[in-house]
């Protein structure tokens, strides 16, 4: 003989985190998000402002060095991302 035995199960709370030009980002206009397998989010600006990185908490930018040309972007304006897979 079987039982009923009702099961509810919650979900964790979705969070939700802005990211507002004024105070972080040097552009407005991104046309380009991947998400890579370490679970970082990668947005690219088409306006100038580089490449960013973002952890779920913090938010990393990376733009050309004129100092160092060999290891830093060719350009602040990004068409697309592609974050390959291992």
């Amino acid at each position: 003989m079987g039982s009923i035995c009702p099961v509810y199960l919650q979900l964790p709370a979705t969070e939700f985190y802005q990211l507002r030009q004024d105070e972080q980002l040097l552009s407005s206009g991104y046309f380009s998000l991947s998400q890579d397998d370490y679970g970082f989010i990668w947005l690219g600006s088409y306006w100038g402002g580089g490449i960013y990185r973002f952890d779920g908490y913090n938010l990393v930018s990376f733009v050309i060095d004129p100092t160092d040309l060999k290891q830093s972007l060719s350009s602040n304006n990004i068409n697309n991302l592609y974050c390959p897979g291992d």
